[in-house]
């Protein structure tokens, strides 16, 4: 499990595949069957002229802070829309144990690599 969490923490972000694909099962993981057309709406209207790559990520992070509440979503993606950074941060970083060092979430990595198939690993 360590040596995972090293190697996915070494390619991240630049080696790592983001796409709508992992988006689907982030959604379909999070919100309730009742819910989830709707949260694939608020997605599928999140900056459709981003690059996939960089929009899948910004939709993970967004999927997995609004912990299945469909306001939240929609709030994480309107201030996305601003400056999509912070969401980035705020899910994938772990709280910083100083001001000089930023390290990746084991909890959100664990919760990434878990999206994926072994064959996409």
């Amino acid at each position: 499990m360590a040596d995972r969490l090293e190697q996915l923490r070494s390619a991240w972000p630049g080696g790592v595949e983001f796409n709508s694909t992992l988006v689907d099962r982030a959604i379909t993981g999070t919100f309730a069957p009742d819910e989830r057309a709707r949260a694939r709406e608020l997605a599928d209207g999140y900056d459709t002229s981003a690059k996939e790559q960089g929009r899948s990520r910004v939709l993970l992070a967004a999927v997995r802070l609004s912990s299945g509440n469909l306001v939240r979503l929609e709030a994480l993606l309107r201030a996305a829309e601003s400056d999509f950074r912070d969401i980035l941060v705020s899910a994938e970083y772990a709280a910083p144990t100083s001001p000089l060092v930023a390290r990746l979430s084991d909890e959100f990595l664990l919760w990434f690599d878990g999206l994926r198939t072994p064959d996409e690993r």
